[in-house]
């Protein structure tokens, strides 16, 4: 038989809102009411050849998918109990599984629990992404930027540095053996795009130039992203419909970052990419990220307009990245790209 009891003692932070819960974490069937709980504990009689540790995992939300947003790896007890205390969480949803193995190796998955965290709204981590590839088309008119996102008192920042052998191929004046810092901004907290400003001198250099590298450095609240990047001297509708788009990005806790490629319907229609009027996404990608660990992912462009994108001399597409934490909470910007 399979009991779950309540308990109190886990890490600040984890405290379940008060509402009856069924736990379905049962081999017999016959699940069983459990009350108000800090965190939950079931017990399981003990089985031949079951193994002694049993992973549980927890997930955002109030179904069990996706990556779980922390995992615990509980051992048994005589009686074939075990405790999972999960580490402070934001308020909100969350679904509860475990799993284990026997003797044989198989494995075997329990139903899942779900129950709610009291508290105040989880806040999305501050984040920071960027292209590592832009034009100087771009770059030149100031039109280049970071997004990112912080709350409350915090700023966000860019900034365009170039190194003394870059500067000079530039035909920028610089102290000898020195980078010379390009541009860059700075902005208030919130979500949203934050420029990379440049004097007239350097317009007028990156103008002249055919392409060039720089570092491009963006701050937002507690998180700082540093990389190269090339500015070439076009992005290009083919180059993008081919090789997609790379990213560079950040969050100050565990976070999916998700962007798309999107163009309006008038550029749509022009293309020849099918639309009912509306704005089209021909470009997605994702990637998961620990706290505070840098991460690079691709923008594919889908395969049904990659020819139609291919063919076109120019266009203007939006750049869209939302960025969720493990707690559910979310922030979007927006920025556009000038290919061609």
């Amino acid at each position: 038989m399979v009991t779950c009891a309540t308990d109190t003692g886990v890490a600040a932070g984890l405290r379940v809102a008060k509402q009856r819960l069924f736990c379905v974490l049962r081999r017999d069937h016959r699940p069983q009411r459990i009350g108000p709980a800090d965190f939950v504990q079931c017990r399981f009689a003990p089985a031949a050849g079951d193994d002694a540790d049993v992973t549980v995992d927890l997930f955002a939300g109030s179904v069990a998918s996706g990556s779980p947003v922390q995992t615990v790896a509980a051992t048994r007890d005589g009686s074939g109990s075990f405790d999972a205390q999960f580490g402070q969480v934001a308020a909100g949803a969350y679904t509860v599984t475990a799993r284990q193995r026997d003797a044989a190796g198989n494995s075997g998955s329990s139903a899942p629990v779900a129950f709610s965290v009291a508290g105040p709204a989880a806040a999305a981590p501050d984040f920071a992404v960027f292209a590592t590839e832009e034009s100087l088309d771009d770059a030149a008119a100031g039109r280049m930027s970071a997004l990112s996102s912080c709350e409350g008192t915090c700023s966000r920042t860019t900034s365009l540095v170039a190194s003394a052998r870059a500067a000079t191929k530039l035909g920028l004046p610089h102290r000898a053996g020195r980078a010379l810092r390009l541009g860059g901004a700075t902005k208030a907290g919130g979500a949203g795009g934050v420029r990379v400003g440049v004097s007239r001198r350097v317009r007028t250099a990156l103008r002249r130039s055919r392409g060039t590298t720089a570092t491009l450095s963006v701050t937002a609240g507690s998180v700082s992203l540093s990389r190269a990047i090339a500015l070439k001297h076009e992005l290009s509708p083919a180059g993008l419909a081919s090789h997609g788009l790379k990213l560079a990005g950040i969050c100050s806790s565990q976070c999916k970052m998700s962007a798309r490629l999107i163009i309006s319907a008038a550029t749509a229609r022009r293309l020849g990419i099918r639309t009912s009027g509306r704005s089209v996404a021909v470009g997605t990608g994702s990637v998961t990220a620990a706290g505070s660990a840098a991460q690079t992912f691709m923008v594919r462009v889908a395969s049904s307009v990659r020819r139609a994108l291919s063919r076109a001399k120019a266009a203007d597409v939006t750049l869209e990245v939302t960025v969720a934490g493990s707690g559910g909470a979310s922030r979007r910007a927006t920025r556009r790209i000038t290919l061609g």
